[in-house]
């Protein structure tokens, strides 16, 4: 018997919630126009995760370089002025996430 007050209630909410006389009609969409034009200064070509991964290789960047590392062990740091490698150590193990770093060191 103390189940049917609720039993009740439940039945008013979801009749309730069928009613269909204040149905929302949705904001019409706007066209977005860019106000910006984007350049492409360079660009480096590096091997980040496997292409058949959901693995996620996301670049360390400090003021001056964006330092990558790719599953095939390869760590690379590149400059973000104009794209060229500052240095490139080949690992002899694979790596299953990219790098990290802070003032003085980079982590892998």
């Amino acid at each position: 018997m103390r189940l049917a007050p609720l039993v009740l209630a439940v039945a008013l909410g979801l009749t309730a919630c069928a009613s269909d006389d204040a149905v929302l009609q949705p904001t019409p969409l706007t066209e977005i126009r860019s106000q910006v034009n984007v350049t492409n200064d360079w660009k480096a070509n590096h091997q980040g995760a496997r292409p058949d991964s959901a693995e996620q290789f996301t670049p360390y960047l400090d003021d001056d370089y964006a330092y990558l590392a790719g599953y095939d062990g390869n760590v690379n740091a590149v400059s973000l002025e104009n794209g060229k490698t500052r240095w490139s150590v080949p690992l002899e193990e694979r790596l299953l996430r990219g790098v990290s770093g802070d003032e003085r060191h980079v982590y892998i």
